[in-house]
């Protein structure tokens, strides 16, 4: 703990000395190359995260997101989901950057927005059904489950098999399950590796 005043600049010389030795903790190189690793491994080279949707009149149905991966074109097709059923083929209409200029493609690493249309017009697509979690890309697998190593932080109970929770990684934030563990039951400050079912 360090006693500052802001007032008379006591102490401060002492807290910037600190912040500037701190180590820097960037993951993002890790994150990067697994997902440039995950995207070799499964053959997809796409992958536009949505984090807001919004209908324009006149305009549709326009997702805003990040660009993790490759680039995004006027009149490209790509899936988006996953849904129940999978995915869903659309193209894009038009595109926007984070500064609101029409531009005519969205770069790995840029914020924006994507104007979509279904390719087929039996699809039905609407604002309900695009939450954060979803997705645009040119990859057509999904799984219902994802497995991790994680360390149980304060929970009042035991946890056990079949028991619901919230997962977050990413711009995924979904309701998920346990489906199996290596150790039931879970207590607090216990490692375990974990298997959820969306």
């Amino acid at each position: 703990i360090f006693n500052v005043s802001n007032v008379t600049g006591q102490n401060i010389e002492i807290l910037k000395t600190f912040l500037n030795k701190l180590e820097k903790r960037d993951n993002s190189v890790k994150v990067r190359n697994s997902l440039i690793n995950f995207s070799k491994t499964n053959n997809f080279n796409n992958l536009f995260e949505i984090y807001n949707t919004y209908v324009v009149k006149g305009k549709g149905l326009i997702v805003y997101g990040l660009a993790k991966l490759g680039n995004f074109n006027l009149q490209d097709e790509f899936n988006i989901g996953p849904f129940s059923n999978g995915y869903i083929r659309v193209r894009i209409r038009s595109l926007h950057n984070d500064t609101r200029n029409d531009i005519t493609c969205l770069k790995e690493g840029m914020y924006g927005c994507l104007c979509i249309k279904t390719v087929n017009n039996k699809d039905v697509l609407s604002k309900r059904m695009l939450r954060r979690s979803k997705v645009i890309t040119d990859y057509n697998n999904y799984s219902s489950e994802v497995s991790c190593s994680s360390i149980i932080g304060h929970h009042k109970t035991t946890i056990g098999e079949r028991y619901k929770s919230f997962f977050h990684s990413g711009n995924i934030g979904d309701a998920v399950t346990i489906v199996s563990s290596d150790n039931f039951p879970m207590r607090c400050r216990e490692h375990h590796k974990i298997t959820f079912k969306f």
